[in-house]
């Protein structure tokens, strides 16, 4: 019997198919149970077939995961993937419902819009943007419509052309903001209905500073704030966010590594505790978490401290909607380490037991 107060699921997306698994793994999600009031995680199943489900997504009603299948070739097709999984409420346990193709390659990310009515998954490598219906709650249906972007950026090894790296929409679900790592900008949709779910706003969007990569990004639970990772500059970029018109203005942007930091890095990941007091971002070689107090009504950030995430490569972290939990997904040291999280100062401590996994790429809390 497991306490519902206490007990809650994890969803660990993985690469079964890389350069450290060439032939590939049958395993690709895994899940766990996670007691809130210990910390700790225990495996209790895993889903095969589902290739390079690394990133994932689940619908508002608790039932349904969805997953893209990041690879450049799909079903015997160019391209990459989308997953949808039903969840067994009682066991946590998965069944694949279907899949079809993302029409574009290397998808890496999915967000869905708070009625479950369209999923927007990322194309990397192909820099678009697909939109899919998934009004039943349940399986996807066939793209409804797919947004190439065009361009390239001040890189030139990472930004030769457009790399659509995640979406999110707004909390009023009117506009969906697209970040792309690949030509420096945030762009912005309003999200109609079919045939065509989304229309470019005007404004479009917003340009970051040249080189800095765009990748994941976050709306303040209780402000008119977005906050951009970005992947190249090793930076966070703060924006005002008007409800109205959809435009963006910039209000800071600040490094997310120590100031006496010289060696590579790659930011990743972005998440703000429940009650958008702290923030947190990833941070790939100097292999932390960067801890921020939000300080002002505006959303500026003050550095809190940066704490090692007991591996290599943090690619994903996901905090606990209670605020006391964050857990961070190693990437290159095949680890998951759960943290706690103070309340008063959001200082992270190293909690429960390490467990490893291959290659964990993205972590998904639901509910028990």
């Amino acid at each position: 019997m497991h306490d519902l107060q206490t007990d809650w699921l994890v969803f660990v997306g993985t690469y079964t198919i890389s350069a450290s698994h060439p032939q590939g793994r049958e395993d690709g999600i895994y899940i766990f149970r996670f007691d809130t009031s210990s910390g700790e995680l225990d495996q209790i199943g895993s889903v095969k077939g589902v290739v390079n489900p690394a990133f994932l997504a689940l619908a508002p009603n608790g039932r349904i995961l969805y997953a893209v299948n990041e690879t450049r070739e799909f079903q015997g097709q160019p391209g990459g993937g989308l997953s949808a999984l039903a969840i067994e409420p009682s066991t946590g346990r998965l069944r694949l419902l279907n899949q079809v193709r993302s029409q574009g390659i290397e998808p890496c990310h999915i967000h869905l819009d708070i009625h479950s009515k369209w999923a927007f998954v990322a194309n990397y490598a192909s820099g678009s943007l697909s939109v899919f219906p998934v009004q039943t709650g349940e399986a996807p249906g066939e793209a409804a419509q797919v947004i190439q972007h065009e361009g390239h950026g001040k890189d030139p090894q990472r930004q030769r052309e457009a790399h659509i790296h995640s979406s999110l929409v707004d909390p009023s679900s009117r506009f969906l903001l697209v970040a792309d790592l690949g030509i420096d900008q945030i762009r912005v949709y309003r999200i109609g209905d079919a045939p065509q779910p989304l229309i470019p706003n005007d404004p479009p969007g917003i340009s970051l500073e040249p080189g800095a990569g765009p990748r994941h990004m976050a709306f303040h639970p209780n402000r008119p704030v977005v906050y951009s990772v970005n992947e190249l500059a090793s930076t966070v970029s703060i924006f005002a966010f008007d409800a109205e018109s959809g435009s963006l203005s910039e209000i800071q942007t600040h490094t997310v590594l120590p100031r006496d930091f010289h060696g590579e890095n790659s930011a990743a990941d972005i998440q703000l505790t429940p009650d958008g007091r702290f923030l947190y971002c990833s941070n790939r070689g100097h292999d932390s978490l960067a801890a921020f107090r939000v300080t002002s009504p505006a959303g500026k950030l003050e550095t809190i401290d940066h704490f090692p995430t007991g591996g290599k490569s943090p690619r994903n972290f996901a905090i606990h909607p209670n605020g006391r939990w964050l857990l961070a997904a190693n990437q290159k040291s095949d680890r998951i380490q759960v943290f706690s999280i103070d309340p008063d100062s959001g200082r992270l401590a190293p909690a429960g037991r390490t467990v490893e996994i291959p290659e964990p790429a993205c972590i998904l809390i639901g509910r028990g």
